[in-house]
């Protein structure tokens, strides 16, 4: 999988590409972590592009929210 983010206003736009599995976790864990380390205020995921998202990957976008949340 590929991650491209970009800026908007308060928010940082994550646009992922490919399929999203249990071994596009590091990748997307990086892309959260920066994110969260600049304070943004919201992360928009654009999922437009991706092929594919199995149960890891749903499970993975479920957990960071919950933990974003806190």
């Amino acid at each position: 999988m590929q991650i491209a983010s970009r800026y908007l206003k308060d928010a940082k736009v994550l646009t992922l590409k490919g399929l999203f599995d249990y071994h596009a976790k590091p990748e997307f864990d990086l892309a959260i972590t920066c994110a969260e380390e600049i304070r943004c205020r919201h992360i928009i995921l654009n999922l437009a592009e991706v092929s594919g998202i199995d149960s890891a990957g749903l499970g993975r976008i479920i957990l960071c929210m919950q933990q974003l949340r806190t």
